[in-house]
This record gives C-alpha cells, structure tokens and sequence, in this order.
C-alpha cells in the first residue's frame, strides 16, 4: 500500500485503559482466525472512503471533482459457509444500524431489521436483501466495511511472521502479497518488488479473560499505475498505509479489532495537442476502516 512517509496507528482505541504488561517472552505470529459455520459475531464497523481530482490546463486549475462519505454499520453476523482456509464466503448480517454519511448529512444505507446476504462468487462479493441484489450505489460504501476475502491474501500471509517474536521486535511484510490486496481493495498496480514496509509487535495485554498481541504495520510504495483518464502519465505518485490490529493469543478466539488505512497520492499529465495546453491532474484516494467483532455464544 511506502517509503517516505510513515502513518502511525494510534493503539490506545484498541486496548483497555489501563492494560497490565506481561513479561518479555517470545509469541508466535497468528493473525487470521478460522471461522466455523453457524458462529455468530457481533460486528461494528466504521469506514470511510474519499476521492479528489484537481484538474489544470496550462498551470490554471479548471476543475474538481470528488467523492466522499462515510459509513457505520453494526450488526449480527452468522457465518453459513466458509472456504478451505476457514474464511467465510457467505454470512448474513441482520442491521441493526447502517448509515451513510455524505456532505454532512446522514441516511440509513440500509433500514434497521432488514437482512443483508453477502456471498461470494468468483472474485467478488454479492449483497442481497430479500433476495433482491442491492443497487450499485450501496455496494461500493458497504464494500467498504463489510468483511471479505475475494482472492485476497490473508492478514497473516501480508504481515504475520512464522518466527516467534518478543515485543518491540520488527520483521519485514510479503510486499508482493501487499500488491495483491492494493489491487484488489484499490485498484492500485504495483510492479513486483515494489511494495516495501514492515511490522511490529508492539505489546502484550490481558484483560479479565484473555491475552492480546498488539500489532502494527507500516507499508508503501512511489511506484504505481491506477486508472486514469486516456492519455494521462503518472509523473509523481505515492501509496502509504498502515495496519494495526488486537489479536487473541488463543488462536481460537475472533481478532477483537482491526484498523486499516490507506493512502494514494499523485500527479499526472496529459501533453498538449492542437487544441488544448499540458493538462495536469492531481488525485487523492483514501480509504480507512475499523472494525470490532465479538463472539456471540
């Protein structure tokens, strides 16, 4: 998703208040959970997604345009099937709340009691509620917080580590794996060897129950192509991301919570031609979610 700038995730979201620090020892890396058909979780989600495009024509800005909203969804997860590596590929969400947020205004995305289907087939997923396909307007914000695995590396696979590690200690993510989900979550493509970061275990926690890692990541690349109007270069560009997230030492616990965010950064140009001067296009594109799951029993 970095190599000039780094993005910290701040932790103190994802832990209690006052989390008691357990003695040096080394832990064993395991991020991706299994799943099992007819668990249920509840899930609390937060995303948000923001695209802008500055265009100028001969060093004068002539335009924006832009898209950006936010969206909140809590719900009731019930896995139905999964795949060979205990992923769901189809789950149903009862809402208990989805809303969108756009200029300041927010709207339920889908009413509250309603059921929404999510399955997938081949590399991507399908919503239904009711058994009516949702609309192409709700599946891009839904996509964004709504959990899924359509061909794309796991969360181990991108930055576990199969060494045991002590806390503070680093190790270098799967670049190239990262490659894979920019792609796929963003469009964003990547020459191998391109994608540079790494990631950390940060600390050990216990609350009443359990014991924590916390573990976070850093990533990115200045060397990418993404989908452009005909004719435009990419002439200055750069993707940072981070990743950070509170995982179960005991693997058969659900991940608590997990934060991701990405940015693209670029500039690009169209050359002059008989009737119009150099045509320069500036774009942003960031996404961000949060999400929280629970184990219902």
């Amino acid at each position: 998703m970095i190599r000039t700038v780094a993005l910290l995730i701040a932790l103190s979201a994802l832990i209690d208040s006052s989390p008691s620090i357990l003695p040096a020892q080394e832990y064993e890396i395991r991020l991706s959970r299994e799943a099992k058909v007819a668990e249920r979780y509840r899930l609390s989600a937060t995303g948000s997604h923001a695209e802008i495009m500055t265009i100028s024509v001969g060093g004068k800005a002539v335009g924006q345009k832009g898209n950006e909203f936010s969206i909140n969804l809590v719900s009731l997860m019930t896995v139905i099937e999964i795949d060979t590596r205990g992923r769901p590929t189809k789950y149903s969400l009862d809402i208990e709340k989805c809303l969108i947020t756009t200029a300041g205004s927010s709207k339920p995305l889908i009413a509250p009691g309603e059921t929404l289907l999510v399955s997938l087939e081949g590399n991507r997923y399908i919503f239904t509620v009711k058994n009516i396909p949702v609309d192409s307007s709700t599946v891009d914000p839904l996509s964004v917080v709504v959990p899924s695995h359509a061909s794309e590396p796991s969360d181990d696979d991108v930055f576990g580590t199969r060494e045991r590690k002590k806390v503070g200690e680093s190790w270098p993510i799967n670049g190239d794996l990262a490659a894979e989900s920019l792609k796929s979550a963003l469009k964003v493509a990547t020459m191998k060897g391109d994608v540079r970061g790494s990631a950390k275990l940060d600390g050990v926690v216990r609350d009443r129950e359990n014991e924590y890692l916390i573990v976070s990541a850093l990533l990115g690349v200045n060397n990418f192509s993404m989908p452009l109007p005909n004719g435009v270069q990419i002439q200055t560009g750069q993707v940072i991301g981070s990743f950070s997230g509170r995982f179960p030492v005991n693997q058969s616990f659900q991940p608590i919570a997990q934060s991701v965010k990405v940015t693209a950064r670029f500039t690009g140009t169209r050359a002059a031609d008989e009737r119009t001067a150099e045509t320069t296009f500036e774009g942003m594109m960031a996404r961000s979610v949060e999400r929280e799951m629970e184990r219902v029993k």
